[in-house]
């Protein structure tokens, strides 16, 4: 019997807002395998090297996605050998985000507006004060639109303007901007919502591994689904512990102490740092 030979498997997790099953998957595909030719092993005559299958699989959890499966690749490490195929999965949490309201994203708002200055990252100090004005407009906006001064056209205006503000808030920021606001606060009314994400991530993750179909399975995510990705892969390595031990003897550990070494080295914001961060990271990650 001829052995199977594994393959990569690459997870897309979607970013933030009502997004449409499979969508970002399909963009991710067509970008990242069909159109580019660099990475396509040659093919049959009567097949495209960039040709994808596409087809149900239980491992996603869900009827409405697919897995998307390619042709063999080109190894990155000699171009002349053929590599791996891939099939890649989308992790679709948007249907357990739905119900967010005007007052949850108020609340999460009010959180990062009322602080001291000083609490403030440097990077985000520009969007703080942004916001900030954002609010005061809309304060104002409102106050004119409920009293009787000035009166006449421009009470009409400023009262189709503060119409226009709550419009805003419950058909285009609530959908988008809500879906960040209940993920990242340990709220009481978030925290079924933030389980049922992180429990069906760690469930497709899992199965992945199960399947022993894989040598590698990567992460791809961008907005919101940033910060869920990095969740799983933390929680995902805290409930796999025999893959976390390594013998204080091993090479291994002074790759690993070479890392936490470099990461206190990284305060003083430095290039040089940082790039011998990376290297660490990367050796240990080689070692691993």
């Amino acid at each position: 019997m001829v052995e199977r030979r594994k393959k990569i498997a690459v997870v897309i997790t979607h970013g933030m807002g009502e997004q449409i099953p499979m969508e970002t998957l399909r963009g991710f595909v067509e970008a990242a395998w069909v159109t580019d030719a660099d990475v396509h092993w040659p093919s049959p005559p009567d097949e495209q090297p960039g040709d994808i299958w596409i087809k149900p699989d239980a491992v996603t959890g869900s009827l409405e996605l697919r897995r998307i499966t390619t042709r063999w690749t080109k190894s990155p490490a000699n171009p002349q050998a053929k590599g791996p195929r891939v099939d890649f999965f989308e992790f679709y949490w948007a249907d357990l985000a739905e119900g967010t309201t005007v007052q949850e994203v108020w609340d999460w708002l009010r959180t990062l507006l009322l602080r001291w200055p000083r609490q403030v990252p440097k990077g985000l100090m520009g969007a703080w004060l942004l916001l900030w004005a954002a609010a005061v407009v809309v304060a104002i906006l409102s106050l004119l639109a409920l009293s009787p001064w000035p009166g006449g056209v421009w009470h009409a205006v400023f009262a189709a303007a503060a119409v226009l503000v709550g419009w805003v808030m419950q058909y285009m920021v609530s959908p988008y901007v809500g879906d960040v606001a209940r993920y990242v606060r340990a709220d009481p009314r978030n925290i079924a919502m933030r389980r049922a994400i992180r429990e069906r991530g760690l469930k497709l993750l899992g199965d992945l591994h199960a399947s022993g179909a894989y040598n590698r399975i990567i992460l791809v995510a961008h907005s919101l689904g940033t910060i869920i990705a990095y969740d799983l892969v933390s929680l995902l390595w805290a409930v796999r512990e025999q893959g976390l031990r390594i013998g204080e003897d091993e090479a291994t550990f002074r790759k690993l102490r070479a890392v936490e070494k470099a990461a206190h080295e990284l305060a003083d914001g430095s290039q040089a740092t940082l790039r011998a961060y990376r290297e660490a990271q990367r050796a240990f990650r080689l070692s691993l």
